[in-house]
């Protein structure tokens, strides 16, 4: 009997506890759908409303130009609206050159630009375009801002907001360092520190571009030039622009004017200084030399071809003090 009744009131016990857990349950339940719901509805709101969107790019190039785009997306059920204005606040300095469509309004003061768009009709969604002009010598990162007004509120532009300077490629660097050559004809590396940059260089003293000669190997040199190059790498500005003169000076001792102190120069002196005849540049001279054979083998300028003339291009074609 005793048992019979414990049996009874546990099973009382459990309904009881069933329930509990199942109105608890029911309960979160409840909850959880309205707080769902308040979210649809928050949500819903939020997405009814007319807004704007900026589409800016990755990057500027100090003194060079870029393209912005306003996306404005209008809804015509929940918020009609017959007049929007679209304010954007550039940063100091810079300027809009153009815009499709054009803008309606600039504030200096602000260095702000309004667009007005006014209908009949609920306006559709519609975009702008325009071309900001970046002054020379920025850098670092600069906001954008803007609002959209819709007659119903004034509403923060969305989208991008800041965008930041492209990194300049280090400059290219020449070795060897310009300088003086005497008697001899450099090559010249040209290097860069940015991996897979590539080098364009001039020798006729313009700028160099992507147009000119790109660099593959040394530059070899024969006379006095001045080198221009800049490195160019995509994602990247240009670099700076590095220029260097290298001077080649042949001296007297190069008898042949080859440009170069060897031994040919040596032997003509040879053959002059025991008096035979000599030909330079296609052309036999036979002694007695004229005066134009002396001064360029009279290497000391003492007014004769001698031995000592032989032993100054001697120690010049092999490089002696």
């Amino acid at each position: 009997m005793n048992f019979k009744i414990y049996l009874t009131l546990m099973n009382v016990f459990v309904n009881i506890r069933h329930k509990e857990i199942y109105m608890i349950t029911e309960i979160i339940r409840k909850k959880i759908v309205f707080i769902f719901s308040l979210l649809v509805l928050f949500a819903c709101f939020c997405f009814a409303e007319n807004i704007a969107t900026r589409d800016l790019p990755d990057c500027y190039v100090s003194g060079a130009t870029f393209n912005v785009v306003v996306y404005v997306v209008t809804d015509t059920v929940n918020f009609p609206s017959t007049g929007i204005v679209v304010t954007e606040i550039l940063p100091s300095g810079w300027s809009i050159v153009n815009s499709d469509p054009p803008w309606s309004k600039y504030i200096a003061s602000t260095n702000s630009y309004k667009w007005l768009a006014f209908s009949q009709f609920p306006i559709d969604s519609f975009i702008i375009r325009y071309t900001v002009n970046v002054p020379a010598g920025t850098g670092g990162q600069y906001v954008f801002s803007g609002t959209l007004n819709d007659g119903y509120s004034i509403t923060d532009i969305t989208g991008d907001t800041t965008i930041s300077e492209i990194m300049p490629i280090l400059s290219p660097v020449f070795s060897p360092e310009p300088q003086s050559f005497y008697n001899f004809f450099p090559d010249i590396e040209i290097t860069c520190s940015i991996n897979d940059a590539t080098i364009y260089y001039t020798v006729d003293g313009a700028d160099p571009d992507t147009g000119s000669f790109e660099y593959i190997s040394p530059v070899h040199l024969t006379e006095t030039t001045t080198i221009k190059a800049r490195a160019f790498k995509e994602g990247f500005s240009p670099s700076q622009i590095v220029s260097g003169t290298y001077t080649i000076e042949i001296q007297k001792a190069d008898i042949n004017k080859d440009r170069c102190v060897d031994i040919s120069d040596v032997i003509l002196c040879l053959r002059a200084a025991v008096s035979l005849d000599m030909i330079i540049d296609g052309q036999t001279y036979c002694s007695p030399y004229n005066d134009w054979i002396i001064a360029i083998s009279d290497i000391n300028n003492d007014a004769f071809i001698d031995i000592l003339d032989v032993i100054l291009i001697l120690k010049k074609a092999v490089e002696l003090e």
